[in-house]
């Protein structure tokens, strides 16, 4: 078995183990654990973003 060929397969838990590490409590609470929630929520985050900063704009004409 080749050296890359073993990096290969330890890469997926070591991303997950990376991934898990540099997340704190307060990002997890924002973000959620499941991806799909993750996913859903940064849509709503920005979709809110762009309806209020957009409105706000329209209503002070700026």
């Amino acid at each position: 078995m080749s050296k890359h060929a073993a990096d290969a397969d330890a890469r997926p838990e070591l991303d997950q183990v990376l991934t898990d590490r540099a997340q704190g409590p307060a990002e997890r609470a924002v973000l959620g654990f499941e991806p799909m929630g993750t996913m859903i929520r940064l849509v709503a985050f920005v979709l809110f973003f762009v309806l209020v900063g957009g409105s706000l704009f329209y209503w002070l004409n700026l």
